[in-house]
């Protein structure tokens, strides 16, 4: 299937202006609704939209408001973060695991007593409340310049709370207890009638990657909500035979972490049950992002491509489902 990517027929720079005008859901949301039958918790999700070209990529990450142990935070949702993390100004508060002598099993981390993880008492997520979660303490430096946030919600607390994501409805969804066979399935199924495309991933540090291919090289895509854009790494873009191009923007991570971007544009990307055409995406060198062992990562699917392609996660099973914008009627 041929599917146009004409949400991005604009210059790459105006990409910052997309994501702000892309309409809310209205409240009377399917989705929500019937994930609430399901016995999931909503969990309402902030867009940046202080958007100008002076700081380009401002606007397409997602954040929540948080209570930790009764303190106001926002916290950035980063499908990118293996494991919840604070900055340091807003964790140097706690003991950590080392210094209160008090290692906890959790179930999806194991046994950990690291003197770079704390422990908050109660952390509430709209609805939810939720006790004893692991955090780690970075150093994450000046990443969120144009927003502040106290600290990042990564996939292992996603995971231990069975979360749906629903990136351009604005919402997170979790759940008290795993859901079982019968819930799985009828979700599962909803969402593939209501076109959403399932995409298989494979997880590598808690996290989903999905493989693509692009001119008939097999590619591996970092499912990364917490990245401004898609984007692919330079020397991937070099052996593919695209020709980046200049911009203004500088791709940051944490510990201020750097890399100029380029643009470019994919004739052809295909993945799972889904192909497209005339891509755009940026292009940086992503050798300080890359993982210590394993499969290096080619690029990252960003926040950007999962609000237009209505992209849904489920950190359960690992299912990401995209849904591409309906044909019009001829």
């Amino acid at each position: 299937m041929n599917v146009p990517f004409r949400a991005f027929a604009l210059p790459l720079l105006s990409l910052v202006l997309i994501l702000p005008g892309l309409a809310d859901k209205p409240s009377d949301d399917p989705l929500a609704n019937f994930l609430g039958k399901l016995g999931y918790e909503r969990v309402p999700l902030k867009r940046d939209t202080r958007t100008n070209l002076e700081h380009p990529g401002e606007g397409n990450n997602l954040y929540l408001d948080a209570r930790v142990d009764g303190r106001k935070q926002k916290w950035l949702l980063d499908t990118g973060f293996s494991i919840t993390c604070f900055d340091r100004p807003a964790g140097k508060r706690y003991q950590t695991l080392a210094e209160l002598g008090h290692p906890i099993d959790d179930p999806v981390l194991g046994t950990i007593s690291d003197t770079n993880f704390v422990l908050i008492r109660e952390l509430q997520l709209g609805p939810m409340r939720l006790t004893n979660q692991p955090a780690q303490v970075k150093d994450l430096g000046n990443r969120w310049s144009y927003t502040e946030m106290d600290a990042v919600l990564g996939m292992d607390l996603l995971r231990r709370h069975h979360a749906v994501i629903d990136f351009l409805g604005k919402n997170l969804f979790l759940r008290a207890e795993e859901p079982d066979e019968k819930t799985a399935k009828l979700f599962d199924a909803s969402l593939r009638h209501s076109r959403w495309i399932a995409m298989p991933t494979t997880e590598s540090g808690f996290c989903n990657y999905v493989r693509t291919s692009i001119r008939a090289e097999p590619l591996r895509l970092l499912v990364d909500s917490g990245a401004d854009f898609t984007k692919l790494d330079l020397a991937v873009a070099k052996r593919l035979g695209l020709k980046p191009e200049d911009t203004r923007l500088t791709s940051r991570g944490i510990e201020d972490r750097a890399a100029k971007s380029f643009s470019a544009r994919v004739p052809l990307m295909v993945m799972p049950g889904l192909a497209f055409t005339n891509v755009p995406v940026l292009v940086s060198d992503m050798t300080l992002w890359q993982p210590k062992g394993g499969e290096p990562i080619d690029g990252l699917i960003g926040a950007d491509w999962l609000a237009v392609y209505e992209a849904v996660l489920d950190c359960q099973t690992g299912q990401l489902y995209l849904r591409p914008p309906a044909r019009p009627k001829k």
